[in-house]
């Protein structure tokens, strides 16, 4: 059962006052968790709730509200780990289905009660945060091909070439991102991503959440 259709789910932004155009991703799913992050990052995500609880009763979103008077430290450091919000809990009753979520998400099947928790990953804002987010997301990839979550290596090596080239005195901001693509377009595509990403905290969902990040800035930093 979808909850909302990519309509509904812009009708959602329309009305909430978000623009729907800057969501990341393509799909239902990306364009879910594009707004979810959002909501985080801007102390707008009680509305979102708010809106969807009226929406679809039958959902039960349980949410920590005192978790929101942090929300403003979380993206102090852009290259660190957090939990889009702490002790947020998400509840679906009955059967749930839909695509996985394109930018570092959880597709989720038959979940009574059960926490799912979302990675994210502040947009780096220097050379420096840029480099650390490219060992982190190697370091993800190098993991997600020892768990079996991917079979192909050739994102490992695309990444090593961003290394290399981020290195440089003068590195070359569109061979960058176009590594960068070519390593998104190899992970959400691998066999294994759909059914890994199931899971939170799989080392494909956590690398599909750094990747948007980078290859948005990367014009912008080099």
């Amino acid at each position: 059962m979808k909850y909302f259709s990519l309509e509904e789910l812009e009708t959602l932004c329309l009305n909430l006052g978000i623009m729907y155009e800057n969501l990341g991703g393509s799909g239902l799913s990306a364009k879910a968790l594009s707004l979810v992050t959002y909501s985080e990052r801007h102390g707008r995500f009680s509305e979102v709730v708010s809106y969807v609880q009226k929406a679809r009763p039958h959902v039960d979103l349980a949410t920590a509200e005192s978790s929101q008077d942090g929300a403003g430290g979380d993206t102090a450091q852009g290259n660190t780990q957090t939990e889009a919000k702490s002790g947020s809990t998400y509840n679906f009753y009955g059967p749930v289905t839909g695509s996985a979520i394109g930018e570092s998400s959880v597709q989720a099947e038959n979940i009574a009660g059960g926490d799912i928790t979302i990675h994210n990953y502040a947009e780096p804002t220097n050379k420096a945060e840029f480099a650390e987010q490219l060992a982190q997301l190697e370091a993800l990839l190098q993991q997600a091909i020892a768990n079996g979550e991917i079979e192909d290596d050739t994102a490992v090596e695309d990444v090593k070439d961003a290394i290399k080239e981020a290195q440089k005195p003068e590195p070359r901001a569109g061979r960058l991102k176009r590594r960068l693509e070519d390593v998104k377009e190899v992970v959400e595509g691998a066999g294994g991503v759909v059914d890994a990403a199931r899971k939170a905290g799989t080392a494909v969902a956590k690398a599909l959440t750094i990747l948007p990040g980078l290859i948005k800035v990367v014009t912008t930093i080099f």
